[in-house]
């Protein structure tokens, strides 16, 4: 989108998936995707050991940030 000049367009989207981009920089990233994948109905089972499970608090957190991603309002830009 930058490289075109739609780089407002670009932005309102990277202020969506922000908060799910937080996760990438927590130890428990591998189970943040793992849960993101079942709530897209993909689920990719249990992390495997030494992993631990998901906090629930952690689990709460993706969750939020998830939906805020997915419900975005969707604007249609004509090129």
């Amino acid at each position: 989108m930058t490289r075109t000049g739609r780089v407002d367009e670009a932005l309102e989207l990277y202020r969506y998936l922000l908060p799910l981009f937080h996760f990438d920089a927590n130890p428990r990233l591998v189970q943040a995707i793992k849960y993101v994948m079942d709530l897209v109905g993909q689920p990719a089972g249990p992390s495997r050991p030494p992993r631990l499970p998901l906090p629930e608090e952690d689990r709460l957190a993706v969750q939020e940030a998830y939906k805020y991603a997915v419900n975005r309002p969707i604007r249609i830009v004509q090129e």
